[in-house]
């Protein structure tokens, strides 16, 4: 496999989709990373429940969040369907999302300390139609607010009532980079929560 540099190859991507993963976040703070991200979940408070962690330690003492959120989801249906109650589930769901959020604002860097990249990225990312992200952090929105006149560049489909998402309202005009999060926008939660 030949290793490219991105500044040789990315103007045949102009116009096209990027997906941006926890690598994207991880190249600005290592502190992103799985291992870190769960370890901070137990130091700051929310890992504490033994169910959740037997069940990272069923799925050989996983750090992935989104397995053990989807792995609690399916449980849940499972129980519903064969009428059995979900007693526990919602609220262990609801306890690892939160957890997850907490480790985020936990470990995310200040502003200021990553102010110097922002703009460079913000400048890069306007150049795709479409970012699809699957991160939870802030650094895509700090990027794309650091562009000047940023509103006329990208959209977030949370332009409705209340800063919220309306499925009967995603017509965008003109050329503007459309960011798209796949996990949903939990950076949104870390934001009320006080980034």
């Amino acid at each position: 496999m030949v290793c490219r540099i991105w500044d040789d190859i990315s103007e045949q991507y102009v116009d096209s989709n990027l997906l941006l993963g926890n690598g994207f976040s991880r190249n600005i703070s290592e502190r992103f990373g799985y291992a870190s991200l769960f370890d901070k979940a137990f130091d700051v408070d929310c890992l504490q429940n033994e169910r959740i962690k037997s069940l990272s330690r069923s799925f050989d003492n996983t750090h992935q969040f989104e397995e053990l959120l989807e792995t609690l989801h399916v449980a849940g249906l499972v129980n519903t369907a064969l009428n059995s109650g979900t007693p526990l589930y919602d609220s262990d769901y609801d306890f690892i999302r939160t957890s997850l959020a907490n480790a985020v604002r936990a470990v995310h860097p200040t502003y200021d300390s990553v102010q110097r990249i922002l703009l460079a990225i913000g400048q890069e990312l306007k150049k795709y139609s479409n970012v699809y992200t699957t991160n939870y952090d802030l650094l895509i929105y700090w990027a794309i607010t650091s562009v000047a006149n940023y509103q006329n560049y990208f959209c977030d489909y949370f332009w409705s009532d209340g800063v919220s998402f309306d499925p009967f309202n995603t017509d965008v005009w003109g050329r503007k980079t459309k960011l798209i999060y796949l996990h949903g926008a939990l950076h949104l939660l870390g934001v009320i929560r006080g980034f």
